[in-house]
């Protein structure tokens, strides 16, 4: 098995096959948010994490953008 040269220097290593990179972080995604590895804080304060964003525009879509027939709150 070939290793990337930083794996050869580690304590432990996962070797993915090409194209599955996406599912493995995923994967990850799911244990972190499952299990609550996370501050919420730290989140809140300096993410756009519990927004949807747009990725042709970079703007953060609110509830009636996505749901029809919702109307906005003033």
């Amino acid at each position: 098995m070939e290793y990337p040269a930083t794996g050869c220097r580690s304590d432990e290593i996962i070797v993915i096959r090409p194209g599955t990179d996406p599912a493995l972080m995923l994967g990850v995604a799911h244990v972190i948010i499952k299990e609550k590895l996370y501050d919420a804080n730290h989140i809140k304060k300096y993410s756009d994490l519990p927004f949807l964003v747009r990725m042709d525009t970079l703007d953060m879509l609110r509830p009636e953008d996505v749901i029809p027939g919702i109307r906005r709150k003033r």
